[in-house]
């Protein structure tokens, strides 16, 4: 006998679940419905997941599948409660298999199962499946979240591409709340355990999307069951995010993980802390480790120092040492220059502390890439100009004009002590011969008065070689005529059939 057309299935699934809901007679077609959950078909699948959604939703609102609440031992009695018995085990059974479609390869499916699952811990929610309501009392389904939630916490998995399709309930406070609630017990769970790095990825992952969402005015509300007014509670969803997020910053984690963490802290989790300054002794271990880590921890500690109040006494010092070559190679770099500048803007700051910055941008600024150097002579130019005394750097009348060496002390670790109010920006005068005619333009400033208007650092941050390279040629392109150097156009570098570089031969 021929096999049914894919066409004929989704009908005979849809014509199923209807009869399903107009007669208990036909409630064996719920096996039938759920046998085809395991089809590869995508419109089979759909028409399933759909049907169930619409039985099970039925039977949920009108607490068919609740435990009898007749005492009398009756044959009727009996058969009655064999049957919600045989109808919780198929919900059971279907539960099963929308889990399962939630690591399936198809988006559609995944999304699709995501959803109906939600809907099912919301009509739970209304109306309890393990006993019969008679009070109207409302419970939180907390298991059947809890296995959701447990995929999305898989230590063999990543969840990455399932957050997109979870990502919209998080838009509902209660939802949000019920998810911090799941993730601290799950880390309290196995803080005596050795975490894998997926584990940790999809904690961050999952915190990452809770903390993303703009703070609203009015509560959203998901489920129609509260746990004693606390998923309402502004002050108890601050209290959980807090210290879900201090239990995930406990435990250990990778390089990778931990850029990201610092990435977000200042702009989606501090906002959101019951107390910013919590986050203070996590950003402070951070400043210290140097590198990378360092560099973003400065966002984080400069809210914290200039909004909070927080005490850092060796915060110049640890700025100071970042102060390296690879700080121009790196990928935050910009927001280094930033962060950096604001942190030296007060009047307040002792001379000497100004003029090592100076120095030492000045010095590695020798060996740095062109497009970085127009900010890095800009920075300087701006402590100038906003540290009067600093001026000596450039210009001392009574200095001696011939030196052995530089009084700068470059491996000096503190900027008390590297004496750098006793030398000069001989940096900046050797960056007036660099191959860049831009970077010339900006170097040659030292040699004029410097007026007390500060460029805008921000400007020259973005800067790319491409760039410079563009500007150039379109520079030369006004000065130059064109010349005829050949009466055969090129072909390639080494003229071969072989040869790969013609490709990046432009002939115009």
């Amino acid at each position: 006998m021929a096999a049914p057309m894919e066409g004929n299935i989704v009908n005979v699934i849809k014509e199923k679940a209807t009869l399903c809901l107009e007669s208990r007679k036909q409630i064996n077609n719920v096996v039938d419905i759920i046998s085809h959950m395991d089809s590869e078909k995508r419109d089979v699948l759909t028409a399933c997941i759909n049907a169930l959604q619409r039985i099970f939703e039925k039977f949920i609102s009108t607490e068919e599948m609740c435990g009898s609440s007749s005492d009398e031992k009756s044959k009727v009695a009996d058969k009655e409660a064999e049957y919600r018995e045989w109808l919780r085990q198929q919900y059971t059974a279907t539960v099963a298999c929308l889990l399962d479609k939630l690591t399936c390869t198809d988006r559609h499916i995944q999304k699709l199962s995501m959803r109906v699952l939600m809907m099912f811990v919301a009509a739970e929610g209304r109306h309890p499946i393990t006993t019969k309501s008679s009070s109207h009392a409302q419970l939180f389904p907390e298991s059947l979240f809890a296995e959701i939630m447990t995929h999305f916490l898989s230590s063999d998995e990543s969840a990455i591409l399932l957050l997109e399709s979870f990502q919209d309930f998080l838009q509902y406070d209660d939802v949000r709340y019920q998810t911090l609630q799941c993730i601290h017990k799950h880390l309290q769970k196995n803080s005596s355990k050795a975490l894998t790095d997926i584990y940790m990825t999809n904690v961050f992952g999952l915190l990452d999307k809770c903390s993303s969402l703009k703070c609203k005015t009015k509560s959203l509300r998901f489920f129609a069951v509260d746990t004693a007014g606390k998923m309402g509670s502004s002050k108890e969803h601050t209290k959980l995010f807090t210290s879900t997020w201090l239990k995930f910053l406990s435990c250990k984690l990778t390089a990778s993980l931990y850029k990201k963490v610092l990435i977000i802290a200042k702009d989606k989790v501090m906002p959101r802390l019951s107390n910013p300054l919590v986050l203070s002794d996590f950003l402070t271990e951070s400043y210290t480790v140097g590198g990378v880590i360092s560099l973003l921890a400065l966002d984080g500690l400069f809210l914290l120092i200039n909004k909070h109040n927080l005490e850092y006494p060796d915060f110049y010092e640890k700025l100071y040492a970042l102060l390296e070559p690879a700080v121009f190679h790196v990928k935050y770099r910009a927001r280094f220059f930033h962060l950096t500048d604001l942190f030296l803007t007060s009047t307040h700051l002792p001379s000497y502390l100004v003029a090592a910055f100076a120095k030492k941008m000045s010095r590695i600024s020798l060996t740095a890439p062109a497009p970085v150097l127009k900010a890095a002579i800009i920075f300087v130019c701006n402590l100038l100009k906003r540290h009067p005394t600093c001026k000596v750097l450039i210009n001392r009348p009574d200095a001696p004009t011939d030196l052995d060496a530089d009084p700068f002390l470059y491996d000096e670790p503190d900027p008390a002590k590297c004496e750098a109010l006793k030398s000069s920006l001989w940096e900046i005068k050797s960056l007036q011969n660099h191959y860049c005619p831009e970077v010339v333009k900006l170097a040659t400033r030292i040699n004029l008065p410097l007026h007390h208007t500060e460029d805008m650092l921000s400007d020259f941050l973005e800067v790319t070689e491409d760039e410079l390279i563009q500007r150039e040629i379109k520079r030369c392109r006004k000065t130059m005529k064109t010349t005829s150097v050949t009466f055969a156009p090129p072909k390639g570098l080494f003229g071969n059939k072989s040869d790969r570089l013609k490709m990046h031969w432009l002939l115009e």
